[in-house]
């Protein structure tokens, strides 16, 4: 979790979009988990089974991480997938699970109340596209585009636009169980 809230201290204070994903990319690599990361995307992986994955793996004495992301995938939609598996990399004993029940909550609220039915191991793959938001749709930007938004002087999808991620998480992170679970997990 300390790696999470350092990597969503250094972008929240962004307000120029898109954040591009080789920034984030940058920033987990300066972390020194792993010596390399590359990013591939790989036609025969089928998003409706798998969007993207991570590998860890050691070559010739160094620790390469690899994304894997469907080529199938939109631009937005990849950029979640592939922010959420670089901050995989910063994963240590599972982080996560301990606050499963808490995110699952606010999941709930956030109206993606289908993930609820999900087995736990796929939520919690989901827990890290809500941290991929968190980092894509920076907390000042946010607090920008939504006081606009509020005022009926852009739309959800000029925003989606914009940050270049899903309308589905847009309209997530406008909602006001938004800067709720931002308080409550971060």
């Amino acid at each position: 979790m300390k790696q999470i809230k350092g990597i969503y201290d250094h972008f929240a204070c962004h307000t120029r979009v898109p954040v591009p994903i080789d920034e984030v990319r940058g920033y987990v690599s300066d972390l020194k988990f792993v010596d390399e990361i590359d990013i591939y995307a790989l036609s025969s992986l089928r998003p409706e089974v798998l969007r993207g994955l991570l590998q860890v793996f050691n070559e010739d004495g160094r620790t390469v991480a690899r994304v894997v992301y469907s080529s199938c995938l939109s631009r937005k939609m990849r950029r979640i997938v592939c922010c959420k598996e670089l901050l995989h990399i910063l994963d240590q004993n599972d982080d996560m699970a301990s606050s499963r029940q808490e995110v699952q909550r606010h999941i709930e609220n956030l109206n993606l109340s289908a993930l609820a039915d999900l087995p736990a191991s796929v939520r919690s793959d989901q827990n890290g596209s809500l941290h991929a938001l968190m980092i894509l749709f920076p907390r000042d930007y946010l607090h920008e585009i939504r006081r606009r938004y509020e005022a009926g002087k852009v739309t959800a999808e000029e925003i989606s636009d914009r940050v270049q991620l899903p309308l589905t998480y847009v309209r997530a992170a406008l909602s006001k169980v938004w800067q709720e679970f931002l308080e409550t997990y971060i």
